[in-house]
């Protein structure tokens, strides 16, 4: 995949609208699969975020793009140009105010113990 001529890998809508269903298991998911783009020197982008919570959670777990309803409807080119200026800025990934926001802050921190217990033992 490295070698591959691509700059973005693209996780669809598919996988983030079952977060509903199982959040734990979705976040960890994206985490992973975020990690694994950027490790092949890729950029993240994520389909399908449909709400502020789930955007709070995918900037938590460090994608670099996304899109959906969450951040903005299909809209006339004319109303593009002031859309912008409309929005409240991005989530802090430091300090997520919602539940899912809070569950990928978790996440990554569990991330990191495990990884720090295995190098303990090693």
């Amino acid at each position: 995949m490295r070698e591959l001529p691509f700059d973005w890998v693209k996780i669809d809508r598919g996988i983030a609208r079952h977060v509903g269903e199982d959040a734990s298991n979705v976040l960890h998911f994206i985490y992973h699969l975020t990690r694994l783009g950027h490790s092949l020197g890729k950029s993240v982008f994520v389909e399908g975020i449909e709400g502020a919570e789930l955007l709070e959670a995918i900037a938590i777990l460090g994608a670099d793009a996304a899109q959906g309803y969450g951040i903005a409807r299909p809209m006339p080119a004319q109303e593009m140009v002031a859309w912008p200026g409309k929005q409240p800025g991005l989530p802090d990934p430091q300090n997520p105010k919602s539940p899912l926001g809070k569950l990928a802050r978790m996440l990554i921190w569990e991330e990191c113990r495990h990884l720090m217990s295995e190098s303990l033992l090693h």
